[in-house]
């Protein structure tokens, strides 16, 4: 009698299995942000289109944003926003479609809102942890047990470093 195949995979082969698909989808959008502000007159405009699209790929890659009903809605008004960065850019609308997308992105990891005060906190400490975000990646990259992990963590080496 053969063993039954679990229905959920366990966390750690989903973990993977996510950070495997985000890797293409973010050489997407590297090749679409080098095609749009490569050849833009105007970079403004295409700013907004830009935040489409990274709007809408960490709509279609996090789960989490799709379950929870206030992340969609922050999702929305951050796409909104994008919209008028479109229409007539400014400072302004690139603050609030920063902050809205920021909600959506961190709003699955937290109960609620909780109050303004732990937002007016935590929306900075998403700007460091953004900075810091391609170095964890890394470090997750060569901690998986993945082909490239190897040959990454040797490139990855700057000789002086050594």
């Amino acid at each position: 009698m053969e063993a039954a195949l679990p229905l959920n995979p366990p966390r750690s082969a989903r973990r993977r299995f996510s950070f495997l698909v985000k890797l293409p989808a973010a050489a997407a959008l590297i090749a679409l942000a080098d095609r749009l502000f490569y050849l833009a007159d105007d970079v403004r405009a295409t700013l907004g289109i830009f935040a489409l699209a990274l709007i809408l790929s960490a709509v279609a890659l996090r789960v989490d944003i799709r379950r929870r009903r206030d992340a969609l809605v922050s999702a929305g008004a951050a796409a909104l926003f994008a919209g008028f960065m479109i229409d007539d850019p400014g400072p302004l609308s690139l603050t609030l479609c920063w902050t809205a997308l920021s909600l959506a992105a961190l709003l699955p990891r937290t109960t609620g809102f909780a109050s303004g005060w732990h937002w007016i906190l935590r929306l900075p400490a998403n700007v460091i942890v953004l900075a810091a975000g391609p170095l964890r990646d890394l470090r997750r990259l060569r901690r998986s047990g993945s082909r490239l992990g190897p040959a990454l963590s040797q490139a990855s080496r700057c000789s002086p470093c050594r």
